[in-house]
C-alpha cells in the first residue's frame, strides 16, 4: 500500500513552519467559533434587550466570522497542499 504523500506517484513537501502555525491557529479559530455558536444555540437563557442583547449578538456575529476564517484557512492549506 502506497503512502498517502506518494498516492499520485509524486511526493508532498512537508508543511513549512509558516503553514503549521496557520494550519493550528485555523483549526483552533474553527474550534472555538463553533463553540460559541454552540454554547448560545444550547443556552437555556432568554435573549436580553439593550445592552446585553446587543452584545450577545456582537458575540455571534463574530463567532460566525471566527469559524469562517477558521475553515476557510484550514481548507486553503490542504487545498494548496493537494494541488
Amino acid at each position: 500500500m502506497a503512502s498517502p504523500s506518494h498516492a499520485r506517484g509524486r511526493a508532498v513537501s512537508p508543511l513549512t513552519k509558516r503553514e503549521k502555525r496557520n494550519l493550528i491557529l485555523g483549526v483552533v479559530v474553527a474550534i472555538w467559533g463553533a463553540a460559541v455558536l454552540v454554547a448560545q444555540i444550547v443556552a437555556s437563557h432568554p435573549r436580553s434587550g439593550g445592552a446585553y442583547g446587543a452584545g450577545q449578538t456582537a458575540g455571534v456575529a463574530f463567532a460566525v466570522v471566527m469559524l469562517a476564517i477558521g475553515v476557510f484557512t484550514v481548507a486553503k492549506i490542504l487545498r494548496t497542499r493537494r494541488n
